[in-house]
């Protein structure tokens, strides 16, 4: 670069999340991600799943260990979940404990990358910061055949489904799905 020159930084790193992890979006990065992924599906009539991701019991992690330890709890998640995602796949982080992500495809390929997060978020889980935390993941998934829905209704739908402490009978650590009849109701 020459004298005077203003390096502008890309599109993804102004909206990256930074703190957490390579690939990862703020709130405002993913919703527009995700709006540009659905609008993309649209065009080729084809669908698109949501995930929601919420770490159970992150109040009682950041109570019990301290803010250090969720802070990297949250770090150790947002590595895991962009290593067993495709390339393809947006993530990003939506605010506290929550991420979200979509994902070209429908509920068959949401499967298997939303259960490949969940068991390597186990294992990952287990011991943050040298520290015996287990921490889980519950996760919601929905998939619109209508993908010209916008993604923050489709996302609310699901975010009702993934936060066990809205439904105190309904068990954490588990992967939650919605079907096509649902998001047309």
């Amino acid at each position: 670069l020459g004298a005077g020159a203003v390096v502008v930084p890309s599109l993804f790193q102004a909206f990256e999340a930074e703190f957490l992890a390579p690939r990862v979006f703020n709130r405002r990065g993913l919703l527009e991600a995700a709006q540009r992924l659905i609008d993309a599906q649209a065009r080729k009539r084809q669908q698109v799943t949501v995930l929601m991701f919420d770490l159970d019991h992150f109040k009682s992690i950041n109570d019990r260990f301290s803010h250090q330890v969720g802070d990297e709890a949250l770090r150790v998640f947002a590595k895991t979940a962009t290593r067993n995602m495709r390339a393809d796949d947006i993530v990003g982080r939506l605010g506290g404990e929550e991420f979200s992500a979509i994902l070209p495809g429908g509920l068959d390929v949401a499967f298997g990358v939303a259960e490949r997060v969940r068991a390597a978020f186990d294992v990952a889980g287990e011991e943050i910061a040298n520290l015996l935390v287990r921490a889980t993941v519950s996760i919601g998934a929905v998939s619109a055949r209508r993908p010209r829905q916008r993604s923050s209704r489709t996302r609310s739908r699901t975010d009702n489904w993934t936060a066990p402490q809205r439904s105190p009978d309904v068990p954490w650590k588990r992967l939650v799905y919605l079907d096509d009849a649902i998001l047309a109701a």
